[in-house]
């Protein structure tokens, strides 16, 4: 019998860890920091428990941001009087007080209650390159766009099960059948065939099959599955077509798709189809990001 571990408080472990944030993006760099301080790269992770490990972020004045979020993203505090919102962008918050970039992003991604405020404890955020917990003996890690790399996974202690439980069941004898004599008579081919099992019905694949020569239209920004499907009925299913058709006509297929996506913007769809067309990923998702960030 197998029982399920429980991981109690008395049972945790933690490591220190020292992230460099030079050149990392704020959001990315985040949501791998909040991962480490909940302890969810862990097996023996916990909702309810604090299982997380130590992060010190150091050179957080060299932290990066996609689009024109250095200047379109603000933080706001109010004094309490009458006219007292005090506004404060990226760009200033990083000249005056850089540290407190990474401390707000981290923290807004960690539950909002009393277990919450005792995880942002173990974040510890320095400008520069230096920081005071050298006797903790920090372990360097490396940041890519998966995740932290080489964080140990914790193993998951064995439970131990009484004997009675391990023991296993004894099997209940059958009484043996005794074999049948085959009949003297030869058996009909018919009946053999018609005693077959009928060969099983290939399954029904979920999806359907993408037309010969279509290009996959989602990877264009804006349009989904439902966009896609009305542009291949109004004829239009490859990135070199979308490209060659008029913007009127897309936002004709868009308004087609409901109200909902009144917020996409199809005159931008030929010129990321043109760049889809020629095989120029790299600039397709400069665009890409360019087109997110003003809309953010």
């Amino acid at each position: 019998m197998e029982k399920t571990y429980v991981l109690k408080a008395g049972d945790i472990s933690r490591d220190w860890y020292v992230v460099d944030a030079e050149g990392q993006t704020l959001g990315r760099l985040s949501t791998r920091i909040a991962t480490v301080l909940r302890g969810k790269h862990k097996a023996t992770f916990s909702p309810h428990l604090d299982n997380g490990d130590h992060v010190i972020v150091i050179n957080a004045a060299k932290i990066v941001a996609t689009g024109n979020k250095m200047d379109a993203k603000k933080y706001y505090r109010h004094s309490g009087y009458p006219g007292g919102l005090t506004t404060t962008s990226l760009r200033e918050m990083l000249e005056k007080h850089p540290e407190r970039a990474i401390q707000y992003a981290v923290k807004g991604m960690l539950p909002k209650n009393r277990l919450g405020r005792q995880m942002i404890k173990k974040l510890k955020v320095y400008s520069g390159s230096d920081h005071p917990h050298e006797a903790q003996q920090p372990e360097v890690i490396e940041m890519n766009r998966l995740g932290f790399n080489g964080i140990k996974t914790v193993e998951v202690p064995a439970v131990s099960v009484s004997a009675s439980a391990a023991a296993p069941k004894a099997a209940v004898a059958k009484p043996e059948v005794a074999a049948v004599a085959p009949a003297a008579a030869p058996v009909a081919e018919d009946v053999v065939e018609a005693a077959a099992p009928a060969p099983k019905a290939p399954a029904k694949k979920k999806k359907a099959a993408k037309a010969d020569g279509a290009d996959d239209l989602t990877k264009i920004e804006g349009i989904g599955p439902k966009i896609a499907e009305l542009m291949r009925m109004a004829g239009i299913t490859t990135f070199a077509e979308m490209a060659a058709t008029d913007a009127d006509k897309l936002q004709d297929v868009l308004r087609e798709a409901g109200s909902r996506y009144n917020r996409h913007d199809a005159t931008t769809w030929p010129k990321q189809a043109g760049l889809a067309a020629s095989g120029d990923w790299d600039a397709l998702k400069a665009l890409q990001d360019e087109l997110d960030g003003g809309r953010e």
